[in-house]
């Protein structure tokens, strides 16, 4: 009898086994959906200052003076994303 219960104790600990394994990888998922996420979020952050640099070298005006306030706000947001996604 106890080499069944040896062999009931060895299937419980594969089973346990292989729940961890799926919890594991769909922890992976995750960390790489949030890693591609907050790359995004970088890259619209960059680009966004870039385009604030490109239209504060430009001749000012009413408008882009506008659009410099709505693109520092906008990265502002994006940052704040970005740090509490991580």
């Amino acid at each position: 009898m106890s080499g069944n219960a040896g062999m009931l104790q060895h299937q419980d600990l594969v089973q346990v086994l292989r729940q961890r394994e799926a919890q594991l990888g769909a922890f992976q998922e995750e960390r790489r959906d949030k890693d591609s996420a907050i790359n995004f979020l970088k890259t619209k952050i960059v680009t966004l200052q870039n385009q604030n640099r490109a239209l504060q070298n430009q001749t000012p005006g009413p408008r882009v003076e506008a659009v410099s306030v709505d693109s520092d706000r906008r990265i502002q947001e994006l940052e704040q994303q970005l740090l509490g996604s991580v």
